[in-house]
């Protein structure tokens, strides 16, 4: 009779641990205006609609909505003394010929367009600029603070204007930093005994933490 010899085995345990931690800060750009309880910047870097729209998204706000008189007087009064011809904002009819909307989503009730505008010549102009300086376009007035429709290839003198909605961020807090403590807990565990069984799980800790300077 041959003789059996059964070999028992615990296989091992698989520890991983991922630690981050990472920092933000709720800090506006340098030299922003305020307007009720958003605040606005003119950038003067010459980029196109998509381009400045992509820019202020990096920046946390968006290019610059306008739903009142009152908010393009605002905007009108706060142009920058520089060689812009116009200003990028945040409207275009680029999805339906005629049919402006705002990348927010939000209402585009009020308006102030120049004279002839929006006249989407060469069946292009689809991109929504704030007129910084007095000119003719195409013949016709375009008062500061107007509006006329651009091509996007249109970028000769001409910079953006990015909003931030509700930036309430005051001189207490203004150089508040957020920290965000990640760990994250991988466990394997292998065990046989005349077999193998598998044993896993995975706990994530997260931690936020404001420094105050």
């Amino acid at each position: 009779m041959k003789k059996i010899t059964t070999i028992s085995m615990i296989i091992c345990i698989i520890n991983f641990y991922i630690f981050s931690i990472s920092a933000s800060s709720n800090n506006l750009p340098a030299n922003t205006i305020k307007f009720n309880s958003n605040s606005y910047k003119f950038y003067n870097e010459t980029l196109n609609w998509h381009e400045a729209k992509e820019k202020c998204e990096e920046l946390g706000g968006h290019l610059a909505t306008i739903s009142s008189e009152e908010e393009n007087h605002f905007l009108k009064s706060n142009i920058p003394d520089n060689d812009v011809s116009f200003f990028w904002i945040g409207g275009t009819d680029e999805k339906e010929e005629g049919n402006w909307k705002w990348v927010t989503g939000e209402a585009f009730n009020f308006t102030c367009w120049s004279e002839n505008s929006p006249n989407n010549n060469w069946d292009s102009e689809n991109y929504l600029g704030f007129i910084s300086k007095r000119q003719n376009y195409d013949g016709f007035s375009t008062p500061l603070g107007s509006w006329n429709d651009f091509c996007i290839s249109t970028t000769e003198n001409s910079g953006f204007i990015c909003e931030w909605e509700n930036s309430t961020i005051s001189d207490n807090n203004k150089n508040d930093k957020q920290f965000n403590i990640n760990i994250t807990i991988f466990d394997i565990s292998i065990l046989g005994l005349g077999g193998i069984s598998i044993l896993g799980g995975i706990t994530i800790f997260s931690k936020n933490i404001t420094k105050r300077k």
